[in-house]
């Protein structure tokens, strides 16, 4: 099937079983085309409204952000226009859903080119996130569900975190420049050890408080 040909199918499936458990089998049979995870933009949003009990582990299995296209690799058009991108991240939000999170937030911030974040972006929303969480208890998960996605904060963007709050050690510690000429292998950035310091913040001037 070409890419029309599945999302046509795809809807069919939907449409003809109301029942959950039951079309949570059918998908099984689809999800072998080379092509349905390029289309976690069209089906994900969709599976995860009906019932993400039943299917949370399916969509964690075949989540993409990326479709094959003659033998290339190309970021999934469909989430470049919101609000399915961003209605389903705010539903994964609510529910505290801290692996979607990770995966949605790769994908939202991911780079124009290649297979990073866009780390300008990434780190200003992360900053804007930190702080409108409010109480100040929602600090902590919002670190948690940012801990895992393979991005280093810069400087300035742990500066405004310490800033903000300086609970958010632990978070930066793990974020610090990694080297590996270091013994400690993670390095602090003079600024915010300084800026800790000055705080008497001994702990959170030092890497090696961070696992």
């Amino acid at each position: 099937m070409n890419e029309k040909q599945l999302r046509r199918a795809i809807e069919q499936l939907l449409e003809a079983q109301p029942d959950n458990q039951r079309s949570a089998r059918q998908p099984e049979g689809l999800c072998r085309d080379p092509l349905f995870p390029g289309l976690t933009w069209f089906w994900g949003p969709r599976l995860y409204a009906r019932s993400k009990a039943v299917f949370r582990s399916f969509i964690l299995n075949h989540f993409s952000d990326w479709i094959a296209s003659d033998r290339r690799w190309t970021r999934s058009s469909g989430p470049t226009t919101p609000p399915d991108l961003e209605a389903w991240l705010q539903s994964a939000r609510a529910g505290r859903d801290g692996a979607l999170i990770r995966r949605l937030q790769r994908w939202k911030y991911g780079a124009a080119k290649g297979w990073g974040l866009d780390l300008g972006r990434w780190n200003a929303a992360l900053v804007e996130a930190y702080r409108a969480a409010a109480p100040r208890r929602l600090r902590g998960p919002l670190c948690s569900t940012n801990s895992t996605t393979g991005s280093s904060s810069t400087e300035p963007t742990a500066i405004r975190l310490y800033d903000t709050d300086r609970s958010s050690a632990a978070f930066i510690l793990k974020h610090l420049p990694v080297s590996f000429w270091s013994e400690d292998k993670r390095v602090m950035w003079e600024k915010l050890g300084a800026v800790a310091r000055a705080h008497g913040d001994e702990a959170a001037s030092s890497p090696s408080t961070a696992s």
